[in-house]
C-alpha cells in the first residue's frame, strides 16, 4: 500500500498493524494479540561462560529462545536500533526477560545495570550475581530489577527465577505494546495536528489554542477530532494517557 506504514511486532507472526497516510484509524485504541507475546525470549547479557553454557542448558529445557550479548553496551546499542528478531520494533519489546551479569557490592548501582534498567521499557530483569552486599541489593531492587539470582546456583533454581520473570513480563506486555503503537502514530500525525496536541496537553482549551496558533476554531475542531481518530483515541482523557504512555518508553 503506497504511503503506508506496517507495524509487525515479531518475525514469522501474520498479525499486523497497517496505518495508511491519511486513514481513519476507527478502532477506540490500538489492540495487541496476546498470540505475540514474547514469553519465551531470553536476552542475556554477561562475559562468563558458565553463566552462557547454564543459561543455555535451561533456555533447551524449557523450549526458550536466548539471544546472548557480551557486553551491556552491545544490548544498549541494539535495544536503540533493533536488529535482533524483528527490525521494525524495538528490542526490550521483542524479549520476555533480560538477564544481565552485574556484581552488587555497595549502595551505587553498576553503570551496566542502570543503563539496562533504565532502558528496559517494562521488561523485566534479572540480576545474575555473586557475593551481593545488602546495599547492592536495596539499589538493584529500587532501580526496577525485578529478582536476582546468586551464584553458585543450580538448574532448577535458575529456571525457576527466570520462569517467574518470563511471567511477569507476559502481564507487562500488552500495556507496553500498546504504549510502542502509539508512539508509532504519534510520529504519523502533521505537523499541525503536533501543534494542535501540544496546546492541548498544556491544558488549553480550543479557543484558547485558535488564538495562539492564528487559525480558526473550527481547524482547530477539526484537528482534534483527527488527532482523536489517528490515535484510535474516544475521548481527550484516552488520547492524553497514550501520549503520556508513548513518551514514557525510552528513546
Amino acid at each position: 500500500m503506497p504511503g503506508a506504514a506496517r507495524l509487525q511486532y515479531f518475525a514469522g507472526s501474520r498479525k499486523s498493524v497497517t496505518l495508511a497516510k491519511g486513514s481513519i484509524v476507527r478502532s477506540p485504541r490500538p489492540r495487541v494479540s496476546t498470540v505475540d507475546n514474547p514469553s519465551n525470549r531470553i536476552a542475556l547479557i554477561t562475559h562468563d561462560a558458565s553463566v552462557v553454557d547454564s543459561t543455555q542448558r535451561v533456555a533447551a529445557v524449557n523450549s526458550w529462545q536466548l539471544q546472548h550479548f557480551e557486553t551491556c553496551e552491545i544490548w544498549l546499542r541494539q535495544a536503540a536500533e533493533p536488529r535482533s528478531w524483528d527490525s521494525t520494533v524495538p528490542l526490550p519489546l521483542q524479549t520476555g526477560c533480560l538477564l544481565i551479569q552485574t556484581t552488587l557490592s555497595s549502595g551505587e548501582l553498576p553503570y551496566n545495570l542502570a543503563r539496562a534498567c533504565s532502558l528496559r521499557a517494562g521488561l523485566p530483569v534479572v540480576t545474575v550475581t555473586s557475593a551481593p552486599t545488602v546495599e547492592g541489593v536495596v539499589a538493584a531492587m529500587r532501580s526496577g530489577v525485578n529478582n536476582l539470582i546468586e551464584i553458585p546456583y543450580t538448574d532448577e533454581q535458575y529456571a525457576h527465577v527466570i520462569r517467574g520473570a518470563l511471567r511477569e513480563g507476559e502481564k507487562l506486555y500488552p500495556s507496553v505494546a500498546l504504549a510502542h503503537e502509539a508512539r508509532l502514530r504519534l510520529s504519523k500525525l502533521s505537523s499541525g495536528e503536533q501543534a494542535v496536541l501540544e496546546k492541548l496537553l498544556a491544558g488549553n482549551s480550543n479557543k484558547t489554542i485558535a488564538s495562539t496558533l492564528h487559525m480558526g476554531l473550527r481547524t482547530v475542531e477539526l484537528r482534534r477530532a483527527r488527532l482523536l481518530q489517528k490515535m484510535g483515541a474516544k475521548n481527550l482523557a484516552v488520547l492524553v494517557r497514550l501520549v503520556c504512555e508513548a513518551r514514557a518508553l525510552p528513546c
